[in-house]
């Protein structure tokens, strides 16, 4: 056991010192640090395989040029605007379909947030679960609550589509499990937003198990029946309380390993 952690760091310390070599990837000042919970996630992602995760890294930064209407918010002022309105939430604990984060797009306000902001919290969060190996061998699954959306809403999602596709078929580290539509007032509206959020042919579309009587069986089955009961009443759970404070802690934390 002590001779592989010994290795792992040895190939750890050429990663970090082929990054800061490399006149690319020096740029990205957070890419070289010594302590860097990303290159570690990089390297684990290929299985220790230094080559491997200097490629996976180079991708990872094509991504980030390309997609810079996202990234360029990977700052606090911007990112804490989905926090404070309680428009995207991450649940501390973790599923049977991994990680859940809440994006309550009925309660975002487009004239005050716009959708690239929203987009990098919702990327970084995404981003954040990698970090973890037990969270990102798990993955993540959304939750896309439709309370109180009006059209506009949904209109103002289209121009970073393309954008979030390109950003979870390229490089997130983790697998989205599940996106489950809660909270539509129409079927047609879940249609819509199951198409605006059609990244991957290998996520699960779904809508969101309605309240009733087959409701915690549906849930348990998505879930988990440990975890079912850590979901906010309002989505079938036993929870009142909110995650302001463990999002923001979790965004603040990520902004150092991602920025």
């Amino acid at each position: 056991m002590d001779s592989e952690l010994s290795r792992s760091e040895v190939w750890f310390s050429q990663l970090v010192r082929r990054v800061k070599l490399d006149d690319q990837m020096s740029q990205f000042g957070f890419l070289t640090r010594e302590d860097s919970r990303l290159l570690r996630m990089f390297l684990h992602k290929e299985d220790f395989d230094v080559e491997k995760a200097l490629d996976s890294l180079r991708n990872y930064l094509d991504v980030r040029v390309q997609c810079q209407k996202v990234f360029n918010h990977y700052k606090m002022d911007s990112l804490i605007k989905g926090i404070v309105t309680k428009t995207v939430l991450i649940l501390p604990q973790m599923s049977k379909a991994g990680t859940v984060l809440v994006f309550k797009v009925g309660a975002w306000n487009p004239n005050d947030c716009s959708i690239y902001e929203i987009s990098a919290l919702l990327t970084l969060l995404m981003e954040s679960v990698g970090l973890d190996d037990l969270r990102r061998s798990c993955g993540y699954s959304v939750i896309y609550d439709l309370k109180g959306v009006f059209l506009k809403q949904m209109h103002a999602m289209r121009p970073a589509v393309k954008v979030l596709k390109t950003i979870s078929q390229s490089y997130l580290p983790s697998q989205c499990k599940y996106q489950l539509i809660a909270n539509a007032m129409m079927p047609a509206m879940v249609t819509a937003m199951m198409n605006l959020v059609s990244f991957s042919k290998d996520i699960k579309n779904v809508p969101y198990p309605r309240s009733g009587d087959n409701q915690k069986t549906d849930l348990e089955d998505i879930f988990g029946a440990d975890f079912v009961p850590n979901l906010p009443v309002e989505y079938g759970g036993s929870e009142t309380y909110d995650w302001y404070e463990s999002t923001q802690k979790m965004v603040q934390e990520s902004l150092t390993e991602f920025a």
